[in-house]
């Protein structure tokens, strides 16, 4: 292999091309023919000559060189040109780099099966001077130019992804409560609009349980505010784990007080998920001296369900829910109470 970095001097159209470096690779397994390219692309400094005999190293040397235009000849002893256009359109580096075969046959049916492989032009063996230049520097800008349009197209798509990305991190974070990660009273308003209308549209039933943590005010006068942040923290996250659905749904509804929205789920099948979460809480062990109705934190819990019409709002539902709550904790706390929505045509 013969490495030479060696120029061309030609005049084109194309703009912005005298600051440009060119890296001309040529295989042919002929050194005659290489040493007159190389003569003929010897005067410019933007041009970087390299040749290479064999065809498989000249695959290997590409991705090292990064060649702006690739010389190939048509007719080689041991992969032929045809087959070399394959090669370099299959290899990440080359697969866009212009190609320009070298035929020592002027033959229509040579030159169509060279564009069909994907020969960006076709040269007859030797070519004049002038005419091996002006083709070389227009592919080589035509390259560099296309290659810079794609580049600058990536880092735009890159860009916007990462914007999308940082949008929807925001937008997360502009629905997630703060202290206990799940979500807040925002994303429970967003959410409970979303699944009613859902409701509505199929005639199914949608439940909602409210709960709070049992004398929790006392637990904080008693254990102080960074035990409270973390009993809250740590009852928030038993109540999203427990819950059996991605569509379930748990946010902290306000102080010591949560909501659950469960899509889909009759009154029975609400209050197994209440029962289930009262039981959950209490495992935790967290130590309440100060309760009066357990030795360790307990939470009360409201169940109800409904199956809306266009009668009735979504207010009317969670009233219920708070209703029950207010029961279950008026029979003693540490406990789950019931009440069912009737809707406009269950009275009918």
């Amino acid at each position: 292999m013969i490495t030479n970095s060696e120029a061309l001097s030609s005049d084109t159209p194309l703009k912005d091309c005298d600051n440009q470096k060119f890296v001309v690779l040529l295989v042919d397994d002929q050194v005659i023919v290489a040493e007159k390219v190389r003569r003929y692309l010897r005067e410019d400094p933007r041009i970087e000559f390299h040749f290479c005999l064999d065809l498989k190293e000249a695959v290997k040397l590409a991705e090292s060189i990064h060649p702006t235009v690739i010389l190939l000849d048509l007719v080689m002893p041991k992969v032929g040109g045809i087959e070399g256009i394959r090669l370099f359109r299959k290899n990440s580096v080359t697969q866009d780099v212009p190609v320009m075969m070298l035929s020592c046959k002027e033959n229509g049916e040579l030159k169509a099966n060279a564009f069909n492989a994907g020969a960006n032009d076709y040269l007859v063996k030797m070519p004049e001077k002038a005419e091996l230049m002006a083709r070389v520097v227009y592919h080589s800008i035509c390259y560099l130019n296309k290659k810079e349009q794609d580049d600058a197209h990536r880092i735009l798509l890159e860009g916007q992804k990462k914007m999308q990305k940082k949008i929807y991190e925001l937008m997360k974070l502009s629905t997630i409560d703060d202290l206990t990660g799940v979500g807040n009273r925002r994303a429970l308003d967003s959410i409970m609009e979303k699944t009613w209308l859902s409701a509505l549209r199929s005639h199914d039933c949608i439940s909602l349980i409210m709960i709070d943590i049992d004398h929790f005010k006392k637990f904080n006068d008693h254990y102080g505010h960074i035990a409270g942040d973390d009993c809250l923290k740590g009852i928030a996250h038993s109540l999203a784990d427990e819950l059996p659905r991605k569509t379930d749904f748990v946010g902290r509804y306000g102080g010591e007080e949560f909501a659950i929205v469960l899509p889909a789920t009759d009154l029975a099948g609400a209050t197994v998920v209440a029962e289930r979460l009262r039981r959950k809480i209490s495992q935790l062990k967290i130590t309440h001296k100060e309760s009066s109705v357990s030795e360790f934190v307990s939470i009360s819990a409201g169940v109800s369900s409904v199956t809306p019409d266009r009668k009735m709002g979504k207010l009317s539902l969670i009233e219920s829910a708070d209703s029950a709550l207010y029961e279950a904790k008026e029979s003693g706390r540490n406990q789950v109470a019931v009440n069912h929505v009737i809707a406009e045509y269950e009275m009918a």
